[in-house]
């Protein structure tokens, strides 16, 4: 029913009935402990968690074989603690002891061994990896058809495993369709103003977002705020809502709400998160992207620093959120992508031009916010990366001529502005088409660009994209660097 503070009374009672009658090593002790630790951790408060359920495992440890099947429960409660911090790596060193154990202890088609998957999922879903999600989402699904009728509540969490990673994947429609699906079984076995609800209405509300339909996406969004605003809940759930609302008002183009939510949103999570949680970052990418659109060039780029910095700490070099990179081999340019920009103090170099910088195909020529955007990013002393050799891996490119024939789209003619005496921007009218057809444009662009000027030797492809991802994979500003330093001649 939600009530999580009653819940807590219960269990507190008991586990003092408990201690007065037990030694302190008894494993029943570890039951009420990790029942409380349960409630903690349903409420967000992560820290209170791991304190009950390291408490829990300790008592099991001392009192039980190492292959005990109540030691994978304490495993998966601790994995599930770090995966709520942000330590997913953490999290799934430790699902993979609890699956261990399960995987010995119960047949291979055990429901049990469903929840173990969908936990890998969900790491698998934050660290970026979502072919990998979606694989052992399915070998969840498998099993669990095998056992339950196919509107069993069991199902909700993996219907919903599978909307978040085809949400990620950009495949909207899939997504709302799990959403829902899990909206179903929710409105039929959940009371009126449950938690878990409020969490699918804005599931389903951010997809309407993404596919553009805004007035929807508030009307399930609202439905949301109605129970989380009301009943007792996990914070966090709708600090996702509001985040989720200000995406939407934002796209809106309706700035102070979008503000106004995501400052919201912020709040919550710097009182129940870590201060380097990525979830955190991602609301940092939201608030800079409002200011940029107000042309707050100097707060925008604070929030941007602060989010630049929590995603290289805590995520995989490798991870959307981070670093989405694209290797083409057969035309010879290896392109990379990091979010946002980073300012470094370094001191300008006297060998000559350090970037020249392209923007992307979104902007036109009369974008003239976005043009003084990288003049801000450009001014003396600013670089882009401090060190761009860390992004670039050096490889001999094949020359120019012989790319550009490979390259078939209709050449389009970018605009140029001199930024200072060093740098160039040069702004693209929008490119319409798939996005394989929008990316070969760009190279072929550039490489007319370099053809013209032999002592262009980098380009920095500055990129607002309006894709807006929901986890924000999107939904930053990227650089997109071509190193053309070892290019034939």
């Amino acid at each position: 029913m939600g009530d999580y503070s009653k819940a807590l009374e219960f269990y507190e009672k008991a586990h003092r009935i408990k201690e007065e009658a037990l030694p302190p090593s008894h494993p029943d002790l570890a039951i009420t402990i990790s029942k409380i630790g349960s409630v903690y951790n349903t409420m967000g408060d992560y820290s209170k968690a791991f304190e009950f359920y390291e408490k829990a495992h300790q008592i099991k440890e001392k009192t039980l074989h190492s292959s005990h099947p109540s030691l994978a429960i304490s495993y998966s409660n601790i994995g599930q603690v770090y995966n709520n911090m942000g330590d997913y790596p953490k999290a799934l060193e430790f699902y993979e002891k609890a699956h261990q154990i399960k995987e010995k202890a119960l047949p291979s088609n055990h429901p049990d061994l469903a929840i173990g998957h969908l936990n890998f999922a969900a790491c698998y879903e934050r660290m970026g990896e979502y072919t990998a999600a979606l694989k052992v989402l399915q070998t969840a699904f498998e099993i669990q058809r095998k056992t339950f009728e196919e509107n069993n509540p069991v199902f909700v969490s993996t219907y919903s495993g599978f909307g978040r990673v085809y949400r990620f994947m950009k495949d909207y429609s899939r997504a709302l369709d799990y959403f829902e699906k899990c909206l179903t079984i929710d409105q039929r076995i959940l009371p009126e103003r449950h938690p878990n609800l409020g969490i699918t209405y804005s599931n389903v509300g951010d997809v309407h977002r993404l596919m553009g339909d805004y007035e929807k996406a508030l009307s399930f969004h609202q439905k949301a705020l109605n129970i989380q605003e009301n009943v007792q809940c996990n914070p966090l759930q709708f600090g996702t809502t509001y985040t989720n609302l200000g995406k939407t008002y934002r796209e809106m183009e309706d700035y102070p709400m979008a503000l106004s939510y995501f400052q919201k949103a912020l709040e919550i999570r710097k009182k129940k998160l870590p201060k380097n949680h990525p979830d955190l970052a991602i609301i940092y990418h939201n608030l800079a992207k409002v200011y940029l659109a107000t042309q707050e060039y100097s707060i925008a780029m604070n929030n941007v620093q602060q989010a630049i910095e929590i995603a290289q700490e805590k995520l995989p070099l490798n991870h959307p959120h981070l670093l989405d990179s694209m290797y083409t081999p057969n035309r010879g340019v290896e392109q990379w992508q990091t979010p946002i920009f980073i300012p470094s103090t370094s001191t300008q170099s006297s060998t000559g031009p350090i970037y020249h910088v392209y923007s992307h195909y979104g902007c036109s020529s009369k974008d003239v916010d976005h043009c003084a955007m990288c003049r801000y990013l450009l001014q003396p002393n600013t670089y882009l990366h401090s060190n761009p050799q860390s992004l670039i891996a050096a490889t001999q490119h094949s020359s120019l001529p012989s790319i550009q024939r490979q390259l078939s789209p209709t050449p389009i003619k970018p605009v140029r502005y001199q930024i200072d005496d060093q740098n160039d921007l040069y702004l693209l009218p929008k490119i319409s088409g798939s996005p394989k057809t929008r990316r070969e444009a760009e190279d072929a662009a550039i490489i007319n660009i370099c053809l013209k000027d032999k002592s262009i030797d980098r380009i920095v492809l500055v990129d607002a994209d309006e894709d807006n991802n929901p986890e924000d994979d999107d939904d930053v500003l990227y650089v997109r660097l071509y190193d053309l330093e070892k290019r034939s001649s």
